[in-house]
């Protein structure tokens, strides 16, 4: 059962005696930057209203504090990004605080970590109720497919078929599917047909679309004074001719 705290009675942060999670050393630049792209689509799509998370260690035993994981990102929906009882953000994810696991844990292939993410690990988060489990290669030597994902099947999990275009539907996500695009981890929006574009992508369109929009402003400015111009020579036309009008 959740812990329910309001924000007046949380405990402050120091009082927080509960592991945290060190940051592991980077497996290499390619296993970085699928992490930070991935996170970044996330928390695009989610954040603050449901956690997203990268190396938050999931503690699952309140009897035995060193029984825990690390994964490389989770999603809990619904979540938001405070932690339940103590002030500040999380520190760690505590399920019997939170009152419910993770629905979405992501692990990248490193030499280190690659057995235990396809057994042991797997088993782990289905014993604990995390509904999808993703599995992603980014350096392309260590699994086949490079993208796996499982979904949870009553206690244990089931592997997601891809689609013909290599696209596998995300049971938490809805709407969206997880895709393999070269190194990177992306999502595809079913809805627009279109992969989900990175803070990047989206900066790079608003750029164009704004230098764009100033061109045309810059064409219409020019066209509305090329027109102002040839009024005023018409005018000037029409009153050299009149001045020109014999008197009657």
């Amino acid at each position: 059962m959740a812990t329910t705290v309001t924000s007046s009675e949380k405990l402050p942060e120091a009082a927080n005696p509960y592991p945290i999670g060190p940051r592991r050393p980077m497996a290499s630049l390619k296993h970085d930057r699928a992490r930070q792209t991935t996170m970044n689509l996330l928390l695009s799509l989610l954040a603050p209203t449901h956690l997203v998370a990268s190396e938050l260690l999931i503690m699952f035993n309140p009897r035995n504090l060193r029984a825990h994981l690390t994964p490389d990102m989770m999603v809990s929906l619904d979540a938001g990004e405070g932690d339940p009882l103590y002030e500040d953000k999380r520190r760690q994810y505590r399920i019997w605080d939170e009152g419910k696991p993770p629905e979405l844990v992501i692990e990248l292939a490193s030499p280190s970590t690659v057995e235990r993410d396809e057994v042991g690990k797997k088993e782990d988060y289905a014993a604990m109720g995390v509904r999808e489990y993703v599995l992603f290669d980014p350096a392309g030597t260590m699994l086949q497919p490079r993208l796996q994902v499982y979904r949870l099947t009553g206690s244990h999990y089931e592997p997601v078929p891809a689609d013909p275009a290599g696209a596998v539907e995300s049971a938490v996500l809805a709407g969206y599917a997880w895709v393999r695009v070269g190194d990177l981890l992306r999502l595809w929006d079913r809805a627009s047909r279109r992969l989900v574009p990175t803070p990047e992508e989206r900066a790079d369109r608003e750029a164009v679309r704004a230098e764009r929009e100033t061109a045309r402003a810059d064409m219409e400015m020019q066209a509305r004074r090329q027109a102002e111009a040839r009024i005023r020579e018409l005018e000037a036309l029409l009153r050299a001719q009149a001045d020109r009008q014999p008197e009657s």
